[in-house]
């Protein structure tokens, strides 16, 4: 039944939600719901579901998005070399402590009784007795009793419990083979590049290499996607430093991340990787039983509400719902409640723009334009902070420092502020490229005071590259008062001194 909710007014929330979108939400009605609740990105996960009907999903979302003139991006989460389980007699099995349970090759059929289908990926060679076994997010352990001619592995259930069919299955400890993709995963690479969609999401990262792999794949099928680079394992934590270098995002998956860690590490593991995110400028989310409970509730327990309020004062840029959307009772819901504690949380104001406002001596020109336009703001009391941006990247820059005011991004194409959608503070807005600057200002000035953001008299601090319109060119920051006709002053950065950029 498709629950009837009022859209909400336009709200401040900076940081952005993330809705999977699946059995209980890909109607064309729900999916209006949740925009309307706060959607600011849908991502599809095709580990569950068939092709066809993803691609049918897409393109829902965006014939609603663009009745409804909203922005949204569409994320494919590819299945990549996780190892899940395979087709269950009723789509579960329950494991009870102490039973013996059968690892089989899966062949595409369901399971017998104490049979779980597992890909070939599984039967590692270097696995022995005595290794553990997670499933259903590391709550349901066990441990390999017996291994024979690599096609069967027999094991003891530790701690039992209820095992769904196309639960992941986790080997800590276990090193992984082969490259960020399958041969599985080829018809969803080509369903991406077909539908262009905004970002594809990796699973099992390890390190930079498979970030750039998946570019080269995608280069070769002739488009260029931004990655989403998913932090699930050890390895990932180990060299995030280098695969925050190359990924577009990056995604805290914590239920696998939890299963390959100690579950106490948790915690203070998705502060460091925010952190360090924050201090490079990539979008971070925060993912995985954020408001579990309201599968079946229509409210989330208080620790949830703390989570998402934890998450959001630590400086995340998006968080994002997974089967609280995909299937749970109450999609919308969920999607207003996260809505309404983001909404909650960023009234206090908290210092996480200044943690990244480095002392360093050197840095690159765009990096110090968006540090001084956020400087600006606060100290000539401006109303926003405009971007002009080709591809998105001065805007992402400017929300790096975390302004006080909001971040309005002015792009040429309809792409990038769907990329942008998944970035804290930045809304955005489409205007079309005069070549000039001047013309381009009354043009910015002229849209905000038609669309009631900003008043006569009201500062702006505007951020562009020079020339206007080339990519990988912020390096200008100007203060504009709202009717004076006139800048009241320039700074061009691409004249700085190399010791003060």
């Amino acid at each position: 039944m498709v629950q009837s909710v009022l859209p909400l007014p336009k709200t401040p929330e900076r940081a952005k939600i993330i809705c999977t979108l699946g059995p209980s939400s890909q109607d064309e009605e729900t999916i209006e719901n949740l925009l309307n609740s706060g959607m600011d990105a849908c991502r599809l996960n095709l580990s569950f579901g068939e092709l066809e009907e993803h691609e049918q999903t897409i393109q829902t979302v965006r014939r609603v998005a663009t009745r409804l003139k909203r922005t949204v991006a569409v994320i494919l989460d590819i299945p990549g070399r996780k190892v899940r389980v395979g087709a269950l007699p009723e789509h579960m099995i329950e494991l009870k402590t102490d039973d013996e349970v059968l690892f089989c090759l899966d062949e595409g059929q369901p399971a017998a009784e104490r049979t779980l289908p597992v890909a070939p990926s599984f039967f590692h060679d270097s696995m022995i007795r005595g290794d553990k076994v997670l499933l259903s997010d590391g709550l349901v352990e066990l441990e390999v009793s017996g291994i024979s001619d690599g096609r069967s592995v027999t094991a003891r259930v530790v701690y039992g419990g209820q095992v769904k069919e196309r639960t992941g299955v986790h080997m800590p400890g276990m090193t992984l083979k082969g490259g960020p993709f399958t041969p599985a995963d080829e018809p969803f690479l080509q369903l991406a590049v077909r539908q262009a969609v905004d970002y594809i999401a990796i699973t099992y990262v390890t390190d930079a290499a498979d970030i750039l792999l998946a570019r080269e794949r995608l280069e070769e099928l002739g488009r260029s996607i931004p990655i989403i680079a998913k932090i699930e394992r050890s390895e990932a934590f180990s060299r995030l430093d280098g695969i925050l270098r190359r990924a577009d995002a990056i995604m805290v998956r914590r239920g696998d991340l939890g299963a390959q860690i100690e579950m106490t590490r948790v915690p203070i593991v998705q502060k460091e990787i925010l952190r360090l995110a924050g201090q490079r400028g990539v979008p971070a989310i925060i993912a995985t039983q954020m408001l579990g409970s309201m599968l079946q509730a229509p409210i989330p327990t208080r620790a949830e509400a703390s989570d998402v309020s934890n998450a959001v004062a630590d400086g995340a840029d998006g968080m994002l719902l997974s089967a609280e959307t995909a299937v749970g009772k109450f999609p919308c819901k969920a999607t207003s409640m996260m809505n309404r504690i983001i909404g909650e949380t960023e009234k206090e104001r908290f210092e996480i723009g200044s943690k990244h406002w480095s002392d360093s001596s050197e840095a690159p020109f765009a990096d110090t334009a968006a540090r001084i336009a956020c400087q600006a703001a606060r100290q000539a009391g401006a109303r926003l902070i405009a971007c002009f941006t080709e591809s998105g990247r001065t805007a992402r820059l400017v929300a790096k420092y975390r302004p006080e005011v909001p971040i309005v991004a002015f792009c040429r194409n309809d792409q990038t502020p769907r990329q942008l959608s998944i970035v804290w503070g930045v809304e955005t807005s489409q205007m079309a490229d005069t070549g000039k600057v001047e013309t381009m200002i009354a043009m910015v000035e002229e849209r905000l005071l038609s669309e009631g953001q900003v008043r006569r008299g009201d500062r702006l601090v505007i951020v562009f590259g020079a020339p206007v319109g080339q990519k990988g060119k912020t390096n200008s920051v100007r203060l504009h008062e709202v009717g004076r006709g006139f800048t009241t002053g320039d700074l061009d950065t691409s004249s700085l001194p190399r010791a003060l950029a």
